[in-house]
């Protein structure tokens, strides 16, 4: 990873993600993180948002209990992530977690003006966007917190069991993580709170910095990056990441056009189909593998391609959209998903398709670990009307059946 730059005076951006828990809530044996979610653990679905390369992280570090130091460094390389990451032992509680991984991140050259993101394991919904939006607030205002606002009316307890008083929650806010913070500003507040002689620890980092009289910002969470305290929060996020259930069956649909442009070659369903010309796109344009792709996310309700691959990801530009598929079908086996059955028609005025629909079909069901059987590709023209009438683009819709992975 290569750190950004920031605003003027701002150093690197790394990160720490802390999941030596012992989750007494949860009533599981060791730490929560571990708990398989689809067919990884949580953890995984926590860290995969962290190596969006858009961050400009420096790198990271994974705080795991002393006996999940190993389980941890193997994921790590599992998954691809253990050049950038690496792990270390936490301590009793989450404010000797981050202690230890600031540790860490000493010994990896943390410089005082550097900005940390510290998030806990727990949260596996926080995506990229709100990962940005707390690091340039941090970069900004030397700390920053994530914070929704309370829907529900708030009591204060009285004695006896009886309402004290009504709480304004307009006053009122509930924090989530990442929480940003100068690495200057976080060990000149922790070593405030030593000694100060408090019996407890900080419940966060946001009120470590405010005890020591920092400026903390507040910066617009997300009602959807719910931490997995309970099983009942276990669910609730096992079904916002879209994980198979026992026997569950899905459907999504897609739609893309590209125009047609000279001095491209024409690639459908990754077959490269002889041609004046070819489908302009920031990858190879492969309109059949776009719908496709598009279908699976609609199926999962993952959003859409526009926000899985944009035109500034250095892995988009040029890129063959089987290996784009490829990267979502990564996911949807680790939520517990495969492809059943595709339904896809190209709507192209020329040129002639049918020599190359065999192809075409066996190279899509290769990519998506399917028979050839469970792939059809229809063709059509307009009959001359409209954009591809008149030659000017292809298009192309998927219908998409998943089905879950049987256990």
């Amino acid at each position: 990873m290569q750190g950004q730059a920031g605003p003027a005076g701002a150093g690197r951006l790394w990160a720490v993600v802390v999941a030596a828990g012992t989750s007494r809530r949860m009533g599981s044996p060791g730490s929560k993180v571990w708990i398989p979610v689809g067919r990884v653990p949580l953890l995984v679905h926590t860290l995969r948002p962290w190596q969006d390369r858009r961050l400009g992280l420096a790198g990271g570090v994974l705080v795991v209990a002393a006996g999940d130091v190993d389980r941890a460094q193997a994921l790590l390389r599992d998954q691809g992530w253990a050049a950038d990451w690496t792990v270390t032992a936490g301590g009793a509680e989450r404010h000797g977690s981050v202690r230890a991984g600031m540790e860490a991140l000493r010994a990896r050259g943390l410089d005082p003006a550097d900005v940390v993101l510290i998030h806990d394991g727990a949260r596996p919904l926080a995506d990229a966007a709100l990962i940005s939006r707390v690091a340039a607030a941090a970069r900004a205002a030397g700390a920053a917190v994530p914070v929704v606002d309370l829907a529900d009316t708030i009591k204060l307890r009285g004695g006896e069991g009886q309402v004290a008083a009504t709480v304004d929650r307009r006053t009122l806010a509930a924090a989530q993580t990442p929480q940003g913070v100068r690495a200057g500003w976080w060990r000149d507040a922790d070593a405030r709170w030593s000694l100060a002689g408090l019996d407890r620890d900080p419940t966060d980092d946001a009120e470590l910095l405010e005890r020591a009289g920092y400026p903390v910002q507040l910066v617009p969470g997300e009602a959807r990056n719910r931490k997995v305290t309970t099983p009942a929060d276990l669910a609730w996020v096992t079904a916002a990441l879209g994980v198979a259930g026992p026997g569950e069956r899905r459907w999504g649909q897609g739609l893309d056009v590209h125009p047609l442009v000279a001095g491209r070659p024409l690639v459908l369903g990754g077959v490269t189909v002889p041609h004046t010309r070819g489908l302009a796109g920031d990858s190879d344009g492969d309109v059949l593998t776009h719908a496709v792709m598009d279908a699976i996310l609609g199926a999962l309700a993952w959003g859409d391609l526009g926000e899985w691959f944009r035109p500034d990801d250095p892995g988009v530009r040029g890129a063959a959209s089987l290996t784009l598929l490829a990267r979502i079908l990564d996911r949807v086996q680790d939520a517990g998903w495969q492809t059943a059955r595709v339904d896809a028609t190209l709507v192209a005025q020329a040129p002639r398709l049918a020599p190359y629909r065999q192809a075409i079909r066996e190279r899509l069901a290769a990519a998506l670990g399917v028979d050839p059987a469970a792939v059809s590709v229809k063709l059509t023209t307009t009959d001359g009307l409209g954009f591809a009438g008149r030659q000017e683009g292809i298009a192309a819709l998927a219908l998409v059946e998943l089905a879950a992975v049987a256990s």
